[in-house]
């Protein structure tokens, strides 16, 4: 079982640099702007929430969410209260989970909802 874990890992989606930049690359290539990547959100009560990127102006965040980052049960936790933070805060959040962060095509359906709420 560790055995497939690591070959899993180490043939995954990449590091969380290495994969916010190949994001980006997506998102610049299909012309989408507008975004900050790790954008600093104020939720209130001096609370700031980093999130992957962010479109400040439509209160819009995308989060790259692959599961070998965020598998965790302590991850998922922290990952819901920080929805809900955003979320008490009138932002919306879209996720990119593993199948939508494979390749450019696949992440084609995250932008088509991120054009929808930002254009």
């Amino acid at each position: 079982m560790l055995l497939s874990l690591a070959s899993e890992r180490s043939s995954g989606i990449g590091h969380r640099s290495n994969l916010e930049q190949r994001v980006s690359r997506w998102m610049r290539a299909s012309g989408l702007t507008g975004w900050h990547r790790n954008y600093k959100v104020d939720v209130g009560a001096g609370i700031r929430i980093e999130v992957d990127f962010g479109w400040p102006d439509q209160k819009i965040a995308l989060e790259v969410s692959p599961f070998f980052t965020h598998g965790s049960r302590a991850t998922q936790e922290r990952d819901a209260e920080r929805r809900r933070l955003l979320v008490s805060a009138g932002w919306r959040i879209i996720e990119a989970v593993d199948a939508d962060l494979l390749n450019a095509r696949s992440f084609a359906r995250v932008l088509a909802i991120l054009r929808s709420l930002v254009d």
